[in-house]
């Protein structure tokens, strides 16, 4: 929208690095799952916001993957979560 494709594409490199970094470190806990749905957000809008910028909307349809897989691992954490509480 403002015209900053560069800068817009060099910063998904920094955040899927954190999302990364954030999902490994939690990665024996409950939070896991969640920072996996983060993580597979973060990847979509990503992918999206490349595609729009330098594609013209061509392949947009492929970031329902990691948006779908993320909505799995949330309802997996919920899962887990309601499972333990009633065990």
């Amino acid at each position: 929208m403002m015209g900053i494709h560069l800068l817009g594409t060099i910063m998904v490199v920094p955040t899927v690095f954190m999302a990364v970094f954030i999902t490994v470190k939690t990665k024996k806990t409950p939070e896991f799952l969640l920072n996996l749905a983060v993580l597979c957000w973060i990847t979509a809008n990503s992918y999206w916001m490349v595609i729009e910028f330098f594609f013209h909307d061509a392949g947009k349809i492929w970031a329902l993957l990691p948006f779908s897989a993320g909505l799995l691992f949330v309802a997996a954490y919920y899962f887990l979560i309601l499972r333990q509480k009633h065990a």
